[in-house]
């Protein structure tokens, strides 16, 4: 053979060597020492799941209770030993039964692809990737081997056991071996063709070294450009005269425009189609200083924040030669930055609330209770009388009004339905509309004696003012804003008019929906009716909409009246109440509050104390030894709760009646996380001496 056909021949040798060392690693011996491997893991963990499910009670069916305590212990011998993550025993609807993480017990996974891998009886294993799911959904952080195992009796499949196994140590030494074998070829082939690559050495790392500053080059330009074009914000390149060389992807997309078509256009012309530089322009300010310069700009048109900038770009000389200029819409951020504002806003708006409710319970709490001493006292004196009456008439009205503020301080709170007579809630509501909606609103209602609803009264208040708020916002230049009550058959209708700028039926069809509003950004979120909405629909009611551009709004509310077959609770009158000599502390900060319910309890048969604070109180423990105890609930030196627990500590025959300011919701949500048992009863002020005399009642004739 001539020596040139065997140099071709060697060649050929050493190109089949070159070629087929790596497809055989590749192929064949990596697959080989994955399989060994992974084989292994696997037989061991089918035998781990066998040895398991021989554990199993042997009944038709496995459930929780099936289980044997004996393997919890076994598995976590498993875990130890095997390296074994996770093991879990499924029952035949798919249902976790058995599980070394305990979260996992109660879960199903009923998909029935999964069973019919198993069903015939054969066990079932796979890899699960680093962060990719497994076959019932969970993911970790490194490569494990899924297997299942097929529980079954008689023939039947009546579960699966399912074993998660580490692999990330096997996969370390399966990376080691594979890095070893690798750098064996390697070094195979850098022997084979070393006598190939010396001759041409020179030449090709010359001819690679141009290769290579070109490509450097080609991709410097091709990823500035790539880069350029991913980013989100308007970005474009201007020369010293205003003239547009370069932009982005983004702006040619929000001008609508392709890339010929703005190039050496005056930016002004392009963005805002002006004929003048913008006189808000930050390039004259570069120009000025060079340093960059931004500003926030509001458009109109479409209703956009922008944030735009514009930087210096310099030559080899210092010189200014051209501007990046930068535009952002921030839109979005300014929103939430006016939401979170509004709602920190809100949110001081509703403690400051909470605590003027509070107090203003506590005063009208005081005013009720002195009413009623004069009551009692003057029961011959009809003037008197009839003073006393539109006293706690007017208590009550203020007790209502209380507890619209707290909705608002509260607006989670669960909804408290009981018997409301609409025809004082309308005037109620109205007096607070009255003076939020302006004075060129000229607002009247209209109601008939009585017409009465089961619901819970501040929710529906928010609800009138919401929608009396919408129709007012409708109404910049002042107009008519009516509510008329009226009762048709079993239901009531509450109907809302205003004479505002009305919507059209477009409008009309989205006004229930959370966060539509044709406001301005910051004049409001559309909450407001989608609550509304659902407030009316919890009370088993509907709001209907009908507008025309121009002439006005009309809502309708309705609401199924009450049952008037129904029994209805009366107040106990003064004279049927009456006490036996027993012996009643008033625990209570307040003076105001005190001096008449004492001389209220005292007319009414009971023999009663005082005492200002919850020292004062452990000591009438002692010495006066009272049968009931009345706490307040918020006072300066205690919290009323703690007292009530201490008193019942030292003698737990005394009843206990906690009487508060704010909402019994929050003070029975309290007792019940503290599993406070020995309260008779929670009452919020201002109370009449009919509830008291009431709760009083029943306390003290609850058995020891």
């Amino acid at each position: 053979m001539p020596p040139s056909s065997k140099y071709r021949a060697f060649r050929l040798l050493v190109f089949l060597i070159i070629t087929i060392l790596p497809l055989y690693s590749v192929f064949v011996m990596t697959p080989l020492f994955t399989d060994l491997i992974f084989g292994n893991l696997e037989a061991s963990a089918i035998n781990s799941a066998r040895h398991l499910s021989r554990m199993i009670v042997g009944s038709p069916g496995i459930t929780a209770a099936s289980i044997p305590s004996e393997l919890g212990e076994e598995s976590r011998k498993f875990l130890n030993d095997f390296k074994i993550l996770k093991i879990k025993i499924f029952s035949v609807d798919g249902t976790v039964v058995f599980s070394t993480t305990p979260e996992d017990l109660g879960e199903t996974y009923p998909d029935a692809g999964f069973w019919g891998k198993i069903a015939n009886g054969s066990s079932y294993s796979k890899i699960v990737k680093e962060k990719k799911l497994s076959v019932d959904n969970e993911s970790f952080q490194h490569d494990v081997i899924e297997t299942y195992y097929p529980l079954t009796r008689e023939g039947k499949l009546i579960g699966a056991v399912e074993i998660y196994t580490n692999v990330s140590l096997q996969q370390k030494a399966l990376s080691s071996l594979k890095l070893k074998h690798n750098l064996m070829i390697i070094s195979i082939l850098l022997l084979v063709t070393a006598t190939f690559i010396i001759a041409g050495e020179k030449e090709k790392k010359h001819r690679k070294e141009q290769h290579d500053a070109q490509n450097r080059i080609l991709n410097a330009k091709v990823e500035w450009e790539k880069t350029f074009d991913a980013i989100d914000d308007v970005i474009a390149i201007i020369d010293p005269s205003f003239n547009i060389t370069r932009i982005n992807k983004a702006g040619r997309e929000r001008l609508h425009s392709d890339f010929p078509e703005l190039i050496d256009h005056r930016c002004h012309e392009v963005f805002e189609q002006s004929s003048e530089v913008c006189h808000d322009c930050p390039i004259p300010l570069v120009i000025e200083d060079g340093k960059p310069h931004h500003i926030e700009k509001h458009t109109r048109a479409t209703g956009q924040t922008l944030w735009i900038s514009a930087a210096p770009l310099f030559d080899e000389y210092g010189h200014i030669n051209g501007f990046v200029h930068t535009s952002r819409d921030i839109t979005h951020q300014r929103i939430m930055e006016q939401q979170i504002q509004k709602g920190q806003k809100m949110d001081a708006l509703a403690v400051l609330t909470k605590g003027i409710a509070h107090n203003f319970r506590n005063i009208l709490a005081g005013i009720l209770m002195n009413s009623q001493v004069l009551q009692s006292n003057h029961e011959d004196d009809p003037q008197i009388q009839e003073v006393t009456s539109w006293i706690n008439g007017s208590v009550q009205a203020g007790s209502r009004l209380v507890s619209g503020l707290m909705q608002f301080s509260q607006p989670k709170r669960e909804r408290e339905f009981q018997e409301i007579d609409l025809a004082q809630l309308i005037p109620d509501a109205y007096t607070l509309i009255k003076s939020s909606v302006g004075k060129d609103v000229n607002l009247t209602y209209e109601a008939p004696e009585s017409l009465e609803v089961m619901g819970d009264p501040a929710a529906l208040f928010q609800v009138l003012a919401n929608i009396c708020a919408n129709s007012a916002d409708a109404m910049p230049r002042g107009g008519d804003l009516k509510i008329k009550l009226l009762g048709v058959d079993a239901e009531v209708s509450i109907i809302i008019t205003d004479t505002g700028s009305g919507m059209d039926e477009k409008i009309i069809d989205k006004v229930f929906e959370p966060f539509f509003t044709t406001k301005e950004v910051d004049k409001g979120t559309g909450l407001g009716l989608s609550s509304s909405y659902g407030i009316i629909r919890e009370h088993g009611g509907d709001i209907k909409i009908e507008s025309a551009l121009g002439i006005g709004t009309t809502a309708t509310i309705t609401l199924p009246l009450c049952d008037r077959s129904a029994t209805r609770n009366r107040l106990t009158p003064l004279k049927d109440i009456e006490g036996l000599g027993q012996r009643i502390l008033i625990v209570d900060d307040e003076a105001q509050a005190i001096v008449p319910m004492t001389r209220l309890l005292d007319k009414i048969g009971y023999e009663t104390a005082s005492a200002a604070n919850c020292q004062e109180a452990l000591a009438a423990l002692n010495s006066w030894q009272p049968d009931l105890i009345i706490l307040d609930y918020n006072m300066p030196t205690g919290n009323g709760l703690d007292c009530a627990v201490e008193i019942n500590r030292l003698n737990p025959s005394v009843r206990i009646i906690i009487l508060s300011g704010d909402t019994t919701e929050k003070i029975e949500g309290v007792i019940e996380e503290r599993r406070i048992n020995f309260i008779s009863s929670c009452l919020e002020k201002p109370i009449g001496i009919d509830k008291l005399g009431k709760a009083v009642g029943q306390a003290l004739d609850e058995p020891d």
